[in-house]
């Protein structure tokens, strides 16, 4: 099956769940990364905003240090990170990023930085299917930096389509489990 048609499904599926599910798995894959975190330390946290129904990391972000947690930002075919003061804009995609001031970007990635990745799914060797801009692909190809995807069990499945250019990510947490790619 194409990615089009799959990401077109899963998001269906995602779209419909209602709101209290959507909270409670959200709630429960905030557990999973907590839990996986116990024990690791990092220096900058990258974190997104919730579109389309994506687990929400709002009970997350309370918990981690403001000044060193900094979110995507599209500009171009680029992607770069924002600390934010919790003011968002919503881009063209219909995303909220923060505002791009100079002073407030991250500069240095290393395996200190965490980087929380969303998307319509993951596979068990841990690639992801995205909304099909490429932006966490193009950023990942030149960037080292410990990297967890994030999805909700039901968009866990055994293998995606993929192409050349697709990064997998180290980790993928669900509502439900935590896989490591295997290397």
């Amino acid at each position: 099956m194409h990615k089009a048609t799959l990401r077109e499904q899963f998001l269906q599926i995602r779209l419909a769940m209602p709101e209290s599910e959507w909270k409670h798995r959200s709630d429960a894959l905030v557990d999973q990364i907590l839990a996986w975190m116990k024990g690791r330390t990092f220096d900058h946290y990258i974190l997104y905003r919730s579109f389309r129904r994506e687990p929400s990391l709002l009970r997350l972000t309370a918990i981690l240090p403001i000044d060193d947690t900094y979110y995507p930002r599209i500009q171009g075919k680029a992607m770069n990170f924002y600390s934010t003061a919790g003011t968002f804009v919503t881009n063209r995609f219909g995303l909220e990023e923060p505002e791009a001031h100079p002073d407030r970007a991250l500069q240095d990635f290393s395996a200190k930085t965490l980087l929380i990745i969303p998307a319509v799914a993951y596979d068990h060797q841990c690639f992801r299917l995205g909304y099909g801009g490429g932006f966490f692909d193009r950023f990942l190809n030149h960037n080292a930096l410990t990297t967890l995807g994030v999805s909700f069990d039901k968009f866990l499945v055994s293998e995606l389509p993929r192409e050349a250019h697709d990064q997998p990510v180290e980790t993928v947490i669900t509502d439900k489990r935590v896989l490591t790619r295997s290397s």
